[in-house]
């Protein structure tokens, strides 16, 4: 996306704006990255683009030519243009939504115990290696409050594990924790797919993408 983002904004007739410096880059900003491995259903990226004129168009017919230029698989759904001062997309991603699709199947009244086992956990302990110099050091994290959903669903016919999670100041449960924790399994193979971002307002989620 890095590299292909800046490619459609120029078919589609706009000028990416680039950093200053030694190594000038397209001036980009994406939603968190993905877990390793992970698919996404929705993410968003705000991107500044240059007018030396000052002529641009409006946010549909912007949107309109970007579709019109962009990849197979890449599926542009609305633009808008930012005001001055709103807050950066890394501040306003609050959370997440995620589904895993298990390639096995596992007992559903198996991963149900288990789940309600995990949810009715008051702390959830998890190692984190250190940073740097301490990085050979390993310490204990509780996660659990980044943990404010987890269910097992079917979606249509496919039987999945969907969870969200909400960024913490101390630390966040990573997904695949998640994961290995209610198969009770280090690694289960299969599909994991973010599907929207959050923000927290008054202890609510409110959907930022999809």
């Amino acid at each position: 996306l890095v590299r292909h983002v800046p490619r459609i904004l120029r078919r589609a007739g706009l000028r990416p704006a680039y950093s200053q410096g030694f190594n000038p880059r397209p001036k980009l900003q994406f939603t968190p990255p993905l877990p390793v491995g992970a698919e996404a259903e929705a993410d968003a990226c705000d991107v500044w683009v240059a007018s030396p004129d000052g002529d641009l168009p409006d946010a549909d017919t912007c949107l309109q030519r970007l579709q019109q230029a962009s990849l197979p698989g890449l599926e542009l759904h609305s633009a808008r243009w930012l005001e001055e001062g709103e807050p950066a997309l890394s501040k306003l991603c609050e959370g997440a939504r995620y589904r895993f699709y298990p390639t096995t199947s596992p007992n559903a009244e198996d991963v149900a115990r288990r789940i309600a086992e995990l949810l009715a956990r008051e702390v959830w302990e998890v190692p984190r290696k250190g940073k740097k110099k301490k990085r050979h050091e390993v310490r204990l994290l509780d996660v659990r409050s980044s943990l404010a959903h987890l269910a097992w669903e079917t979606d249509g016919d496919t039987p999945a594990l969907a969870f969200t999670l909400i960024q913490q100041p101390g630390g966040t449960i990573r997904p695949r924790e998640v994961i290995g924790a209610a198969l009770e399994q280090e690694e289960p193979p299969g599909r994991l797919v973010r599907r929207h971002h959050l923000r927290r307002q008054k202890d609510e989620d409110v959907i930022l993408t999809g």
